[in-house]
């Protein structure tokens, strides 16, 4: 058991007070001051968080320690008596002891780095994955934040190889049943096209890699149409589309590429953003991965495919004098292969973009529909008949 304590006269006890408090403001002063200068502040914000609990019990324990040393070691019996030199000694070490200590804990929060915390949101994803056969909603949110509020390049890759390193582990488990991921794979918008920091074209190109896996590869066969693939397929075309509104051309050409039967909406959405962004090489490429997907078929009639297809070509006959001379010549190529004309796949097209709701899309058709007049041949003229061009000029072959 501890002695009884020695008497303290107002003036010692205040002087203890003071130090204490001293302290105690140090011990959380400098290792926010340290964090500050050394930490980003997304990772700042995840250590604090992490760290909150503990760091308060360390404060209240350093804080007790040396409330007890002072006054069952440091103070003198008696405080007219000579303060003895082992207890200076012994006072400077508390004091000075403290401080460092606090100063070496503050420098373990360069352990709180970037790489370290997505290590460990990593092991906790596919432990969470292994053992409940989920992801934990903690761990995921946290990836996503640091994802989000990373730079673009190396910062959200690191992210990315997680979300590939889960995926990957998922689909080898036998206990994976087609939904564990949608959540996962629900946020990637959310680390690469968020305005503050968005990712860049090495970003995109991993995210596709990763969708186009979710999409195609399937460890057993039961698993098509599951909720992941179809968050996979969405999320694909989503990207897609941000590709192009920043202007990553060479990952928007990479999601063109994704495009397949079972995704032409895809090109279409892409083709057309493009269009009306002026990336005409992307938007052209996107109109002959339609035409690929439209001569895999025996003709062109009252189909999804041919629909986009002559969506996007109206969209581009109405867009300019350029434009339109490519969807004129388009046309007349495809004008043989519509079943039964190319007026009622017009026809068509028009009512199944009024279906969904694409009315500016319905309305280039009906333009484009109106100037066909029965023949394709002179179509450029008649939309821009203000802007004529010298047929002499037009594809010339």
């Amino acid at each position: 058991m501890l002695p009884d304590p020695p008497s303290l006269t107002e003036e010692w006890a205040s002087a203890y007070l003071q130090i204490l408090f001293g302290l105690f403001v140090f011990s959380i002063g400098i290792p926010a001051l340290i964090a500050q200068l050394i930490t980003q502040e997304e990772i700042r914000l995840f250590a604090q968080r992490m760290l909150r609990r503990w760091w308060w019990y360390l404060c209240i324990g350093l804080s007790s320690i040396a409330s007890l040393l002072f006054v069952f070691l440091l103070h003198p019996a008696e405080s007219t008596k000579e303060f003895p030199p082992w207890k200076s000694l012994l006072a400077v070490i508390v004091i000075t002891g403290a401080s460092f200590f606090v100063l070496g804990l503050s420098l373990l929060l360069r352990g709180y780095e970037r790489e370290t915390i997505i290590g460990r949101l990593k092991k906790n994803l596919l432990k969470s994955l292994n053992r409940k056969n989920r992801l934990d909603d903690q761990a995921v949110k946290d990836l996503v934040y640091l994802g989000e509020k990373g730079n673009p390049g190396h910062e959200k890759e690191l992210v990315l190889r997680v979300i590939k390193d889960v995926v990957d582990a998922a689909q080898k488990s036998d206990r994976y049943s087609g939904d564990q991921l949608d959540r996962l794979l629900h946020e990637l918008p959310t680390i690469l096209a968020n305005k503050e920091e968005p990712g860049n074209d090495g970003n995109f190109e991993m995210a596709a890699q990763i969708l186009r896996q979710m999409r195609d590869e399937f460890p057993r066969e039961q698993l098509h149409s599951t909720r992941d693939q179809i968050t996979a397929i969405r999320m694909i075309t989503l990207l897609g589309i941000e590709a192009v509104r920043l202007g990553l051309e060479r990952a928007a050409f990479t999601f063109v590429q994704l495009v397949e039967s079972g995704s032409h909406e895809l090109a279409f959405e892409i083709g057309l953003s493009a269009l009306r962004s002026r990336r005409f090489r992307l938007a052209v490429a996107a109109l002959r991965k339609l035409e690929t997907l439209a001569e895999n078929q025996e003709s062109l009639s009252n189909d999804e495919v041919t629909s986009h297809l002559l969506g996007l070509l109206a969209h581009f006959a109405v867009s300019s004098i350029s434009t339109s001379q490519h969807a004129e010549k388009t046309l007349s190529a495809l004008a043989p292969y519509c079943s039964p004309s190319l007026k009622e796949c017009l026809n068509n097209a028009y009512r199944y973009h009024c279906e969904n709701l694409r009315f500016d899309t319905a309305d280039s058709i009906a333009v484009l529909l109106h100037a066909v007049e029965g023949e394709v041949d002179g179509l450029q003229r008649r939309l821009f008949p203000d802007k004529q061009i010298s047929r002499n000029l037009l594809f010339q072959e």
